[in-house]
């Protein structure tokens, strides 16, 4: 059972690499000194932020699989 614990770890580390590879890594808006959210876009159309909401969701995803994968991995571990 460890081994199917490390195989699926290691291809969830694989696949959240990937993505954040490709979609980079999860940025949080930055407070300026009044306390307001600040999001800088280049482009003000509904496609640029639907874009970069996308993005931003991808690269959540891709962080929570590395994090998920090391769970499972750490779980083989003590399983065997």
């Amino acid at each position: 059972m460890s081994t199917y614990l490390e195989a699926t770890g290691l291809l969830c580390n694989i696949a959240g690499a990937i993505l954040i590879f490709f979609f980079g890594v999860p940025a949080y808006p930055t407070r300026e000194a009044a306390g307001q959210n600040v999001l800088l876009i280049e482009e003000d159309n509904p496609e640029g932020l639907a874009a970069v909401t996308y993005a931003e969701r991808v690269s959540k995803l891709g962080l929570g699989l590395l994090i998920v994968g090391f769970v499972v991995q750490f779980l083989a571990l003590i399983v065997r």
